[in-house]
């Protein structure tokens, strides 16, 4: 709490003294001098150093008379933070290595024109360790529900949930990053349109060398008019320079033109250091998943819905479960563990948790965050787990037992009035003789 006190006066005395300005500039290539004598700070109205930033750059800001800001750990700025610096948003982050605790880096709603910029794609790093708490976050977040844009450049982002994730949002540019080692995406896209992403390395995101697990870039949810040059795409877990999941029933480009040079060096065989609890949070029904429709098994307090405010079902209709309960009798060829998800969404503005299990055993939950609109989600029962402020289950990684022959999946409202299209079960290899 006294870090934000301090963030805010700091931010006050940047908008007192007019530091702000329309965006902001930087001399040279990748910020490639010792001391960042080229940069004009004067156009940033945040500067911020860290643990290990020079003392020759820190020097240079005393000297010409820039206040700064140090960061110590957890988010830097909410959207709230970054709509106080004003119309204009100038953030630079000074070469150093930023360490993120549990969470998010940056939020922003693109209330303004917003510019994060770094010091260099080699030198300013926002990096997330997993070794003792794994970070579910996203380093930066950005939300279209203003009217602004955004312009990243020059920084790395590793070990996060997601690298950068943007939803709704128009005229984004994102610049000479490097996306590595983030646990389920580099960068993800929900609904964005006319964004360019130039000269950016996207690796090692997911899990490289077994199989489609994690993806470099994703574009989901009606991304449109995207373009892009110069990028490159190594060895992540997704082997496809762009991968459009759009539910697993077939992708249209959407006139993204975004451009990768896309290289995967592991080879089959190779020893993968593998974490059980990555793999199963970042799984995905495949082709062969078991599906099973939502209005085909029994139900109370709910109802069968053919045109309703959903996109169109898998089957042609889906369950509306209000507050009583479905049931998924489920016929399963052979006895093992499997991954369960189960696709559904909120209609009405608000999120959705429900308790969901399988043959009367433990109780698990599915969440079901607001997404800005009525569209289909896919979620996996976990036990209660928050990242900022959005439930976000913890999947179990030994996944869910199913003997031969018939099942029942149970979904009982919690929240609540949550819709429901079908769900999938995908079978764990080798699983059958734990």
């Amino acid at each position: 709490m006294i870090k934000r006190w301090i963030l805010l006066i700091i931010i006050c005395i940047f908008l007192l003294g007019g530091c702000a300005s329309e965006g902001g500039t930087v001399g040279g290539e990748n910020g490639d001098t010792a001391v960042e004598d080229k940069v004009d700070f004067g156009s940033y109205n945040l500067i911020v150093i860290t643990w290990d930033t020079p003392q020759e750059v820190i020097d240079e800001l005393e000297s010409r008379g820039y206040p700064y800001t140090k960061y110590y750990d957890g988010m830097l700025l909410s959207e709230e933070e970054t709509a106080a610096l004003g119309e204009h948003a100038g953030i630079y982050l000074c070469e150093g290595v930023y360490e993120v605790d549990a969470g998010s880096f940056i939020r922003t709603d693109c209330s303004g024109e917003v510019l994060i910029q770094g010091a260099g794609s080699d030198k300013t790093i926002l990096r997330a360790y997993d070794s003792v708490r794994k970070n579910q976050g996203v380093a930066v977040k950005v939300t279209g529900t203003g009217q602004g844009s955004v312009t990243m450049r020059d920084f790395q982002i590793s070990g996060f949930q997601v690298g950068i994730q943007m939803e709704h949002v128009t005229g984004a540019l994102l610049e000479n990053l490097l996306l590595e080692k983030n646990r389920h995406a580099g960068i993800q896209l929900n609904a964005v349109t006319g964004s360019r992403i130039d000269g950016c390395t996207i690796r090692e995101n997911g899990e490289p060398g077994y199989g489609d697990i994690g993806y470099g870039l994703m574009l989901d949810g009606e991304c449109f008019g995207n373009s892009g040059k110069e990028n490159s795409y190594l060895n992540n877990g997704n082997y496809n320079a762009v991968d459009y999941p759009c539910l697993w029933t077939g992708y249209t480009d959407n006139d993204n033109s975004i451009e990768m040079t896309a290289e995967y060096t592991l080879t089959p065989g190779m020893p993968v250091l593998r974490d059980p609890d990555v793999e199963a949070r970042n799984a995905r029904p495949g082709e062969d998943s078991l599906r099973y429709e939502a209005e085909e098994g029994g139900y109370y307090g709910a109802s069968v819905v053919e045109e309703g405010k959903m996109p169109e079902a898998s089957g042609g209709q889906y369950m509306f479960l209000a507050d009583g309960a479905l049931f998924f009798r489920v016929n399963v060829p052979k006895e093992g563990y499997y991954r369960l998800f189960a696709v559904g969404g909120s209609d009405d503005g608000n999120s959705k948790c429900d308790k969901i299990s399988v043959n009367g055993g433990q109780e698990y939950l599915l969440s079901f965050p607001w997404q800005g609109s009525a569209q289909w989600q896919l979620s996996q029962p976990g036990l209660e787990a928050w990242t900022d402020n959005v439930l976000t289950p913890e999947v179990p990684a030994e996944g869910f037992w199913f003997q031969e022959g018939e099942n029942m999946i149970t979904v009982v409202a919690n929240w609540g009035y949550c819709a429901y299209d079908c769900i999938y079960l995908e079978e764990i290899p080798g699983s059958e003789g734990r």
